[in-house]
C-alpha cells in the first residue's frame, strides 16, 4: 500500500510540476503610465497607450537621418484628445529617441512658446511590459 501511495503522490507531483511550467507566469512590478500632456511637455508609456481603454492615447518619437541631416519629432495625445508636439535637429536628442522601445516610458519637453524639443527622457524597464 505504501508503494502504491508513493507512486500516486509522485505522479500527482509530476503532473503539477508540468502544469506549472506550461502556463506563463507574469510576475514582477507593473507600471501603467497613461499618456499625460501639459502645455510644454508630455509623458507616457508606449505599452499603456497601446492597450489603454480608449482609442485616443498615443505617444512616440521618430528620427529621420541622411548623411548630412538629422531630425527628431515627438508627439503625444492624452485620453481627452489634448496634443503636444515638438521637434529638434539635435543629434544628442535623436540618439536618446533611438533608445525607445515598445516598453518605454517617454518624456519630452519644450521651452514655453517654442516647438523645439529641449529634453527627452526614455525609461526602458520590464515593469512597462504588458
Amino acid at each position: 500500500m505504501k508503494a502504491c501511495m508513493k507512486t500516486i503522490l509522485s505522479g500527482a507531483a509530476l503532473g503539477l510540476a508540468l502544469l506549472a511550467n506550461s502556463v506563463p507566469s507574469w510576475a514582477g512590478a507593473k507600471n501603467v503610465q497613461e499618456v499625460m500632456v501639459g502645455k510644454t511637455w508630455a509623458i507616457g508609456s508606449v505599452t499603456s497607450a497601446r492597450y489603454s481603454g480608449d482609442v485616443t492615447q498615443s505617444i512616440s518619437c521618430q528620427t529621420s537621418r541622411t548623411p548630412s541631416f538629422i531630425s527628431i519629432g515627438c508627439g503625444a495625445t492624452d485620453k481627452t484628445g489634448t496634443k503636444f508636439f515638438c521637434g529638434s535637429y539635435d543629434p544628442n536628442l535623436a540618439e536618446l529617441a533611438d533608445a525607445m522601445t515598445d516598453y518605454s516610458i517617454i518624456y519630452f519637453a519644450a521651452e514655453p512658446g517654442s516647438a523645439t524639443c529641449t529634453n527627452i527622457f526614455i525609461s526602458n524597464t520590464s515593469a512597462n511590459l504588458r
